[in-house]
């Protein structure tokens, strides 16, 4: 029985010690189309966190046995763990940023280029990120994608300006972000989703762009320094505690509102003043409870 055991880890270890199909000064790339590359890690499989340091510059080209490569991606867990890992330079080829790609990285920062479309999940968890600015090409921040990012102080995402196709921002994305104190949310997004910014404790700035139709649940709970914020008039949903133990004092609620869901606003004891629309066809139970 021992033997069997030993050749199968063998087997394993085999087949999974490096992931990488070449490497070109000091950056591991795998194969992914004919002409495209993903930035991966060596190997082996099980411990890969001394691998990248410092800074490092990734190219849109890499050029290989007579062939151009585009760097489209970075791969899963690409990163992951890379304590020495400062910061990143990401050419405009990059589409997707795979999950847990940069996860418990050193990473103080990381330009987000225009083509970017997609950044899974965990993909920066647990990073030193200080300033995020999310392009308004990207259509999904996945599940936990900054989470627990405790030096991240500032959080932009898409932009004012360009039309961009709709963005959603999904389950706790930015939540736990301790030091958290401004965020500005473009026109792209239209699904705050939820947990999203749950128990960013010093968010203090909010700006939430004229498309976003729901703000899902407990979106914004323990935002305890969250005074103020303006609806826009695209919201027609808030879900359950979205708001919950929030310092709001002052709601203004855009004319498109038509649910306030349970518990939306419970434990704001701070809330003096709130407009509601005539287009509101439903408050929830306790949506208001201990608001004195």
């Amino acid at each position: 029985m021992r033997k069997v055991f030993i050749l199968f880890f063998l087997s394993v270890i085999s087949t999974y010690s490096f992931a990488y199909d070449f490497e070109v000064d000091g950056i591991y790339y795998n194969i992914i189309g004919q002409d495209s590359l993903a930035v991966t890690y060596e190997g082996p499989f099980f411990d890969y966190s001394k691998e990248y340091s410092g800074s490092i510059v990734i190219p849109a080209v890499v050029h290989v046995e007579n062939i151009n490569y585009k760097v489209v991606a970075i791969a899963t867990e690409a990163f992951r763990d890379n304590e020495a890992l400062i910061s990143v330079t990401l050419p405009n080829s990059i589409v997707s940023i795979g999950y847990h790609a940069f996860e418990n990285t050193g990473l103080r920062d990381i330009n987000l280029p225009f083509s970017l479309k997609f950044i899974d999940a965990s993909a920066f968890y647990k990073t030193k990120l200080k300033e995020v600015d999310i392009p308004y090409t990207v259509t999904d921040i996945m599940n936990a994608a900054f989470l627990d990012c405790d030096s991240l102080e500032k959080v932009t995402i898409g932009d004012f300006i360009h039309e961009g196709e709709d963005m959603t921002i999904h389950y706790r994305a930015f939540g736990l972000c301790d030091n958290l104190n401004e965020v500005s949310i473009g026109n792209q997004v239209d699904t705050i989703g939820d947990w999203s910014f749950e128990s960013c404790k010093k968010l203090e700035k909010v700006q939430v762009g004229n498309n976003v139709k729901v703000i899902g649940d407990r979106a914004f709970v323990g935002a305890s320094s969250l005074q103020t914020i303006v609806l826009p008039n695209s919201l027609e949903v808030l879900e359950y505690g979205a708001f919950g133990g929030s310092a709001l004092k002052e709601i203004s609620v855009g004319n498109s509102l038509r649910k306030i869901s349970d518990s939306a606003f419970q434990n704001c004891s701070n809330l003096e003043s709130i407009s509601l629309p005539s287009t509101l066809k439903e408050i929830g139970y306790k949506a208001f409870r201990n608001c004195i």
